[in-house]
């Protein structure tokens, strides 16, 4: 009798730890899932449950309607702020009630602080303490906001640089498919027009505007080899003039194709000259 009731009463303690024991899991389990503001539903993985206002509902990666409210507020007391400006908000605390909620914000200056919905307006303690509002923290703010700009700038004149660059050569890719093709229709319509008489005419009246591309020279070469350069320019000309000069072309247009490539040989000579 005596051992029955001793037996009882050990599983009777065996059972009352164990209770115990789940209790305890269950309300460090209900304290992980506070923790966070939005989480899983257990019935639905692409549902979330959020943790403030019992929202239930809604997939994945949107929000309950009352914490969007929420931060809606926050953001615009961050607009209203005296202090630094702040690039956005990095977490927020979860709490039983809106009002112990604790908003995680980054300022500009890259400081991280936490701050109670009402100081949200305060700014960047940080930021405003005696340490970052000495000459020689703002003299190094203005040196680094001078760096940065100065990068920016750089990267943006490296872009528009690669941009013309990327544009010219489709442009001049295709002018000469154009060429190449006008020249190949040209030697059909005159059996006695070869192909290259036929391109040097095409190509002069193609780059008719632009004495550069005629002579095949880009506009930022350097003239420290003026000799060099000069001879390349009479050499190009007298070939091409024997190629278009209306007395060994039958093209229609190749009159008209020798004088632009004349004045496009005294422009040139004119303009190594004024740089030189």
């Amino acid at each position: 009798m005596k051992k029955s009731l001793q037996e009882g009463t050990i599983n009777n303690k065996y059972d009352d730890t164990e209770q115990v024991r789940s209790v305890k899991v269950k309300d460090i389990r209900q304290c992980n899932e506070r923790s966070q503001v939005h989480r899983s539903n257990p019935y639905d993985i692409q549902k979330l449950i959020c943790n403030f206002h019992g929202w239930k509902g809604g997939r994945r990666l949107q929000k309950c309607p009352e914490c969007l409210d929420l931060e809606e507020r926050i953001r615009s007391k961050l607009r209203k702020t005296t202090g630094k400006s702040f690039i956005g908000i990095e977490n927020i605390d979860s709490s039983c009630s809106i009002k112990g909620i604790r908003i995680w914000l980054k300022c500009n200056m890259g400081h991280k602080f936490a701050c109670k919905l009402e100081d949200v307006s305060v700014g960047c303690q940080i930021c405003s303490s005696e340490k970052f509002l000495s000459p020689t923290y703002k003299t190094n703010a203005a040196k680094l906001d001078s760096i940065r700009e100065e990068a920016y700038r750089k990267k943006q004149g490296e872009l528009l640089a690669a941009a013309k660059e990327i544009y010219a050569n489709r442009v001049l890719s295709k002018t000469s498919m154009s060429i190449e093709k006008d020249s190949l229709a040209c030697i059909k319509m005159y059996p006695n027009l070869t192909y290259e008489s036929a391109y040097a005419v095409m190509s002069v009246l193609a780059w008719k505007d632009d004495p550069f591309q005629i002579f095949g020279i880009p506009r930022n070469m350097s003239l420290g080899d003026k000799n060099s350069i000069l001879n390349h320019i009479k050499r190009f000309f007298r070939i091409k003039a024997k190629q278009i000069h209306p007395d060994k072309n039958c093209h229609p247009k190749s009159g008209e194709a020798f004088n632009i490539l004349s004045n496009a040989y005294n422009e040139m000579l004119n303009y190594i000259e004024k740089r030189a």
